[in-house]
């Protein structure tokens, strides 16, 4: 699933191409979120930013998790999975999803990427055994939103090294 636009930080209103608003090397250290109002999915990437892997989190504080998480992983990224329509448009999920993605850019200072997440959430359940728990399911709609974003990105790095 790949967004056509992305937004940075910055005002959650305005969107931007991630490529244009930020320059990221192939080998970084990504995390991956599965924004929600009650529950939240993360998932970290490998150190050469090529595979995407569930990362639980304990019961503190939202900010206090993930002060942990950039501890353990020191990530150069973040990308927050934008809830979007199926039809594309932004709604009031995906504006909370853009304010979360500006509050985390603050806390950590890294770059936060809004990024289409759309069907994540069906593609995670079908994945998982039946009665599995929501917050599983977020952490596997996690690792897919990073993982969709990881490939496209490796995917726009070969592209651009083509010599057509």
């Amino acid at each position: 699933m790949r967004a056509p636009r992305a937004r940075a930080g910055g005002n959650p209103r305005r969107a931007a191409d991630a490529r244009a608003s930020v320059c990221y090397s192939f080998a970084m250290k990504t995390i991956g979120i599965d924004f929600g109002t009650k529950r939240l999915g993360v998932a970290a990437s490998d150190p050469d930013g090529r595979v995407a892997f569930a990362v639980v989190d304990g019961t503190k504080s939202l900010r206090a998790q993930f002060a942990d998480i950039f501890e353990r992983h020191s990530p150069k990224a973040i990308v927050v999975g934008n809830p979007l329509s199926l039809s594309g448009e932004s709604g009031p999920m995906s504006d909370k999803a853009a304010k979360f993605a500006v509050k985390m850019q603050g806390w950590f200072g890294v770059p936060v990427l809004l990024w289409d997440e759309r069907m994540t959430s069906v593609q995670a359940q079908q994945g998982l055994p039946p009665g599995a728990k929501k917050g599983e399911r977020d952490v596997a709609s996690a690792v897919l939103i990073l993982q969709s974003w990881l490939d496209a990105r490796r995917a726009e790095s070969e592209m651009d090294d083509d010599p057509v």
